[in-house]
């Protein structure tokens, strides 16, 4: 007569919650990662990048995740940053100069030189502070280069400080750096500034109207690729 065969399974040897070591080994290490992002979004540029020096010593040879770990972050910020954009849009005192539009590669805030600046001037008008300080909040935290743009219209600049409106919109795009970097500390590595004067304009330049639209500085936040 043949013997049963008998057919023993993992479970009778102990083995069969084997996998719920892995599995708990898994969420514990998830856990940790996700507690790591939120205490990083938590804490200043400084404190993150000790934050981050101090994980890359713990876990050596791992540079390529701490890297990945920076990426997510700046990611979280950039969102915040356009989060914070629309905010500020829907209501204060940002909204009055500005509209913002957002795409893949930038972030575009236009802001309306002519309540900027004074004519053929490239002091900021001191009325618009508080609108500048709204965006003084949104770039301090951004992760991102920035440019700033001036731009004008077609009308020849006669007489003044500047010889052109392509000198003015230069100055312009300056001075509006020059105080994020004076008065918000905003740190100055992240700008870059240009001046296009007349030659793009948004509009033709055949009405007043046209003429005051396309007198503006834009701040482009470029983004990232991740």
């Amino acid at each position: 007569m043949r013997a049963k065969r008998k057919f023993v399974t993992l479970a009778e040897h102990g083995f069969g919650q084997i996998w719920l070591i892995t599995f708990c080994d898994l969420m514990t290490n998830l856990m940790l990662f996700f507690l790591v992002m939120f205490a990083l979004t938590r804490v200043d540029a400084a404190k993150q990048q000790q934050l981050l020096s101090g994980l890359e010593g713990r876990f050596t040879g791992k540079k390529v995740s701490i890297a990945k770990v920076q990426k997510v972050l700046e990611k979280a910020r950039e969102e915040s940053v356009v989060d914070n954009l629309k905010s500020n849009l829907a209501s204060g005192d940002l909204n009055k100069i500005a509209n913002v539009e957002i795409g893949e590669q930038q972030i575009v805030l236009t802001l309306k030189a002519p309540v900027l600046f004074g004519i053929g001037s490239a002091n900021i008008d001191p009325r618009i502070i508080p609108a500048l300080d709204e965006v003084a909040e949104v770039l301090t935290v951004a992760p991102n280069k920035i440019i700033v743009e001036g731009h004008t219209d077609n009308v020849p600049i006669r007489g003044g400080k500047y010889e052109s409106n392509w000198e003015l919109s230069v100055a312009r795009a300056f001075s509006i750096i020059s105080y994020f970097v004076k008065s918000k500390s905003i740190a100055p590595e992240k700008f870059i500034a240009a001046g296009y004067g007349e030659f793009r304009p948004l509009h033709p330049n055949d009405t007043e109207e046209h003429r005051v639209l396309n007198r503006r500085i834009e701040i482009k936040i470029i983004r990232q690729m991740y």
